[in-house]
Order: structure tokens, then sequence, then C-alpha cells
């Protein structure tokens, strides 16, 4: 994040699109910082305890239906344009994040057996 105003000068790029790039940056860096550890790990951590069939469905659930719906909600309802899409894809990861969570909290992945 702070070298993203250091590089951005040597792109021949409008004020325009740095400005989208800088926003771009700060959402994703933040949604990375706070969220994705909690929507990433968890998930290879089920995964690897023998819960792959939930991990799978939450994660194909919260890209596909979710992103795809956020982005369409966000990007060209609200007319957000492409901030809309990377918030979409923050919320895709809190989504996911909170289907691990229960999913942990709830104990079934420790009735699931490891070859």
């Amino acid at each position: 994040m702070a070298l993203t105003p250091i590089l951005l000068p040597l792109y021949d790029l409008s004020a325009e699109t740095k400005r989208l790039i800088l926003i771009i940056v700060a959402i994703h860096n933040l949604f990375s910082a706070f969220i994705q550890p909690f929507s990433g790990p968890l998930s290879s951590g089920l995964r690897a305890a023998g819960d792959v069939k939930f991990t799978m469905w939450a994660s194909l659930f919260a890209t596909v239906v979710c992103r795809t719906a956020l982005s369409f909600l966000l990007a060209k309802w609200l007319g957000w344009g492409v901030i809309g899409i990377v918030l979409a894809m923050g919320l895709d990861w809190c989504i996911k994040a909170a289907l691990d969570i229960a999913r942990f909290r709830g104990g079934k992945w420790k009735n699931k057996k490891v070859i």
C-alpha cells in the first residue's frame, strides 16, 4: 500500500485511473488483512480435517452466487463500477468466513474422517 503512490507515476495512466487504483488497493488490503485470514486458512484447516464437501460448497456458493450477485448489484445497479466489484470480492470473503466460522463452531467437522 505504501509503495503504490510511488509506483503509479511509472505508468502512463490518467488521473482518474490512478485514483481508482489507490482505492482498489486500499479496499483489497483491508479485506486481506482482516477477513482473508478467516476465509482462507480456516477453510484449509477444515479441509485438512476431512470436511472437504462443506468447504467446497461454501466456496462455490460464496464465489459464484454471492460474488456474482453482489458484483451486479454494486457495480451495475448502484453504479459503483470497478469499486463495486472489488467490494463484492471482499464481501464474498466475509460470507465465506462467516460460513467457515459457523461450521467450525458447530463442530460437525469433528465427525469427518481423514484417510
